[in-house]
């Protein structure tokens, strides 16, 4: 029995040997060992790379080799407001020479207080420009700190005069204001408040020949940012001197400035007719402001010294309403086709029409030219015409008469003349009557006052 067990584990020693070396091959081999998905690991050492020398300020640090451009000469603080842009912009530069030169990582991250390196030192910041976002509501106004005179919205300066200019109630919180002047499209900056935080107030001195441009104040909160404005002010000023208007005095009166807008306010200074004298301004019911200069102990400039509008004037230049001195060469033309005549006469003189009759009168009255006619087609010799005149007290008055003859017209026109002496009753000064035949119908031309104006109207006379 011994024998047998000793033999029967002899066997399962083999049969244990053998079934340990001849492992079935589908198994995979005890050495390859999969590890599971969600075991780390082991961390691999870091790849050392070295930090940028100069790492801006605003910038995230970056993973990129960089040193900042040491040979650009300026380094400018960033300040509120700007951006890499208008940085680049004021130095001639771009945004990707300045990020690639100051080792930037990110061109819209600059801080103020921040340096940058420059290529060249950069223009001042411009003033915001003077757009106005149709859609923005005007806040507060413009108030100017002299005028010759206002009304509703409207002012007229002094021409040269310095002033004060103040933006009333402006928006808070303004980084740069200006005073503009706008009219048809064109927008002109004229001051500017660099330091809106103490009040926005300007000195400026007033432009010769405003006419009606809008003054306004415009601000930005920050450079870009949208256009705060201002109420507009209508503002008018004399033409640069020489170029504006000049008044005078017409033929036989005196030209009268009174020290404010009324006559009961006093007599400032009087002058002869002839004597000119700018006027800087005006308004409805006057002149104002006028370049006394030449008037004996008036100072040359005047504020609000008045001349009323009514006054007999004559005006040269741009003046508006007022009529110029008769200058030889200066004529008007009247024309009537239905009676068939045009006429020729000084400049600034009235023309009147009637039934049957035309009056020409100098500024201020006195002196006048008449053309009575007939019905057309019944005409008779014009000298029976003058004996006619001559016999009824009608035509003649208490004149007498001086001269008579026949007479050519310069015109070729051919007439018979009167020169009547003056009527106590119709007027002092002469008279003188021409009767002619015109367009088929008899024709007096008749002059009263100042007969030195007579001979070039009625040798003007001609068919129209």
């Amino acid at each position: 029995m011994r024998h047998i067990s000793i033999l029967l584990a002899g066997l399962l020693l083999v049969t244990a040997a053998c079934t340990l070396s001849a492992a079935p091959t589908d198994t995979p081999p005890t050495a390859v060992v999969s590890l599971p998905t969600d075991t780390p690991r082991a961390a691999q050492p870091p790849t050392q790379t070295p930090a940028p020398t100069n790492t801006p300020a605003g910038s995230s640090g970056g993973n990129i080799t960089c040193t900042p451009r040491a040979d650009w000469p300026t380094v400018y603080v960033v300040v509120s407001g700007d951006t890499l842009a208008s940085i680049a912009r004021r130095a001639n530069s771009t945004v990707n020479e300045l990020t690639a030169g100051n080792c930037l990582s990110n061109p819209n991250a600059i801080n103020a207080g921040q340096q940058l390196r420059l290529p060249r030192p950069p223009q001042a910041a411009p003033p915001p420009t003077a757009t106005f976002p149709p859609t923005s509501q005007p806040v507060g106004g413009v108030s100017v700190s002299a005028s010759i005179s206002g009304d509703a919205g409207f002012m007229q300066l002094l021409r040269g005069e310095t002033v004060t200019l103040t933006w009333t109630d402006p928006p808070a919180g303004l980084w740069r204001a200006s005073f503009v002047l706008a009219q048809g499209g064109v927008v002109q900056t004229i001051a500017e408040d660099t330091n809106p935080a103490d009040g926005i107030s300007v000195s400026w001195t007033v432009l010769a020949g405003l006419n009606g441009q809008q003054l306004m104040a415009n601000g930005r909160f920050f450079e870009g940012s949208a256009v705060a404005y201002s109420y507009p002010l209508n503002v008018s000023s004399a033409p640069p001197k020489g170029q504006g208007c000049e008044v005078s005095s017409t033929a036989g009166s005196t030209l009268t400035i009174y020290n404010q807008p009324d006559y009961n306010s006093g007599i400032f200074a009087t002058a002869a007719s002839g004597q000119y004298y700018e006027v800087l301004g005006r308004s409805l019911n006057g002149w104002y402001a006028v370049e006394a200069g030449g008037i004996p102990n008036v100072p040359p400039i005047m504020r609000l010294k008045w001349i009323p509008v009514d006054m007999p004037l004559y005006g040269r230049g741009l003046c508006a309403g007022l009529p110029p001195e008769p200058q030889p060469g200066q004529t008007a033309t009247f024309s009537n086709t239905i009676v068939g005549i045009s006429v020729d006469y000084p400049m600034g003189w009235s023309a009147v029409a009637r039934d049957n009759f035309i009056t020409l009168s100098a500024p201020g009255g006195g002196t006048t030219f008449e053309v009575t006619f007939g019905e057309a087609g019944m005409t008779r010799p014009p000298q029976e015409e003058a004996a006619a005149c001559k016999s009824a007290s009608l035509c003649i008055g208490s004149r007498t008469i001086l001269s008579e003859g026949p007479v050519t017209l310069s015109g070729g026109l051919v007439g018979y003349r009167l020169e009547l002496s003056g009527d106590p009753v119709k007027g002092t000064t002469p008279a003188v009557y021409t009767f002619i035949i015109l367009s088929s119908r008899n024709m007096v031309l008749r002059g009263f006052g100042d007969l030195s104006y007579y001979n070039p109207i009625a040798n003007s006379v001609r068919p129209a």
